[in-house]
């Protein structure tokens, strides 16, 4: 292998790294999002002063925000998986030619 094949290849290698590193970062700031708001709805929905009945309401809706959080907690990984998916896809096409 020349200098040059050698050179392309730790470039094309660095590339992958860089997609990996920005796919890590993404999903890092994604995640803190969705959790800052989980901690805010958990807040709210646990202010004031609760009765026995207002406990078992906030526990239920505890319970209903927690499974919309977890969809949109899937959804957004999903969403991440493709968009990381397609930027590597893209860089193997363009390197390709």
């Amino acid at each position: 292998m020349g200098n040059l094949d050698v050179q392309l290849l730790n470039e094309i290698i660095a590339h992958q790294i860089d997609i990996g590193r920005f796919d890590a970062g993404i999903r890092a700031n994604v995640l803190d999002i969705l959790t800052r708001m989980q901690r805010e709805l958990v807040a709210t929905l646990s202010e004031g002063t609760i009765t026995e009945f207002s406990k078992a309401r906030t526990a239920e809706l505890l319970r209903q925000v927690t499974a919309t959080l977890n969809q949109y907690y899937t959804t957004a990984q999903g969403e991440l998986a493709l968009s990381t998916s397609s930027i590597a896809q893209i860089t193997a096409a363009h390197t390709a030619t």
